[in-house]
């Protein structure tokens, strides 16, 4: 009877005994039961993707080891990942759920292990993205701004006052115009070659005046002004003079030739001021020469004693009349020859009062004596 059972099967308990140790055999083979890798995986996969927002149970997958993804090395799986959305046509505005939904079921999803890897690899291209669409778009105004102004100066009847209204139906023709992205931006680069026609205009009107302002000093340099020459003396000069004529002096208001003659007269009283300052100091100064050569011919008078106390001008003048030193101080400003007399003889004077004193003081002491 054994050997009949062993052929049909496995022997059933027969006995309480025997039941119990059938009832704890598989019990303990559910006990000893641990979960491999591949489950923990999708396990905190479908974790993942529920606090992704998507609710309920997911079927498990589960892979054999032959159908697994193997990579040399982390950034082969990050280049798959990044290869799989590219393929899923990811836009840089997506959101993680939105890229779960869409690529969950293809293979490749899992190229990296860990969600929280996947998630910062998913965010990472993103922001490639970003960076590359703004290089992008950098590339394409640069260009563009580049074409624009090109269009532009090929269009010399635009002029730094046109308007966009005016200028518009001038360029819409061109390819150029068409190939910005809106008339916003069309507009904007427009007003960008504006501003820079009207800062080139003002720098060319500036230099012009400069150059007429110079072109007209000179010009009222040539003519006959003096220091004291009104405005309208001077403007009827002008009028009559040809080269003031010419387009050169067109930028100019009346104000500034009015300034510049201003400018000019104050020259020419600052040049007449000095003139007479300097010939008024050299006249001074001759004068004074003049004075010292007559005082020296007075000394040489009162050395060869012509000239003592008690001496009339008229006893000297016959003696200087024909000196160049007398002749020279006839006429000029200062103390006069006579004056400069009176100053010598005053001084002879002087002398012959203090001789006489000290002589009627020594016959004064000479009587006490004698006495």
């Amino acid at each position: 009877m054994n050997g009949n059972s062993w052929a049909a099967g496995p022997a059933m308990p027969t006995g309480p005994r025997d039941q119990g140790r059938y009832d704890r055999e598989p019990m303990r083979e559910r006990d000893s039961y641990q979960p491999d890798r591949r489950d923990r995986d999708r396990d905190r996969d479908r974790d993942r993707d529920r606090e992704s927002g998507f609710g309920g149970e997911r079927a498990s997958m589960a892979f054999a080891p032959s159908n697994e993804l193997q990579f040399a090395n982390p950034n082969d799986a990050v280049l798959a990942f990044n290869k799989l959305l590219k393929q899923l046509k990811v836009q840089p505005d997506w959101e993680w759920t939105r890229a779960v939904r869409v690529g969950i079921k293809d293979p490749n999803w899992r190229a990296i292990p860990d969600p929280e890897k996947r998630e910062e690899a998913f965010r990472k291209y993103c922001e490639d993205l970003r960076a590359e669409e703004k290089n992008k778009e950098q590339d394409r105004q640069q260009k563009l701004r580049s074409d624009f102004m090109a269009m532009l100066r090929s269009h010399p009847e635009i002029k730094h006052y046109t308007r966009w209204r005016t200028a518009r139906p001038i360029l819409e023709d061109e390819t150029i115009f068409r190939s910005a992205k809106d008339d916003n931006e069309r507009r904007r680069l427009f007003e960008e070659y504006i501003v820079t026609l009207t800062k080139a205009n003002a720098e060319q009107e500036k230099e012009d005046k400069r150059t007429a302002l110079d072109g007209l000093m000179g010009l009222m340099q040539t003519l006959d002004l003096e220091p004291f020459t009104r405005w309208h003396a001077a403007e009827e000069q002008l009028k009559e003079n040809k080269a003031f004529n010419s387009d050169k002096f067109q930028p100019l208001h009346r104000s500034d030739m009015l300034n510049t003659f201003e400018k000019h007269i104050r020259q020419l009283q600052r040049d007449h001021n000095d003139r007479v300052q300097a010939e008024r100091r050299e006249k001074q100064r001759i004068e004074r020469k003049n004075r010292d050569g007559f005082k020296q011919l007075l000394q040489e008078l009162q050395t060869d004693g012509k000239l003592r106390a008690g001496t009339k001008w008229k006893d000297i003048h016959p003696l200087i009349q024909e000196d160049p030193r007398y002749i020279a101080i006839l006429g000029q400003g200062g103390s006069p020859p006579l004056d400069l007399f009176w100053d010598a003889l005053e001084v002879e004077d002087q002398k012959f009062r203090t001789l006489r004193r000290f002589a009627l003081a020594v016959q004064e002491v000479s009587l006490l004596q004698f006495l």
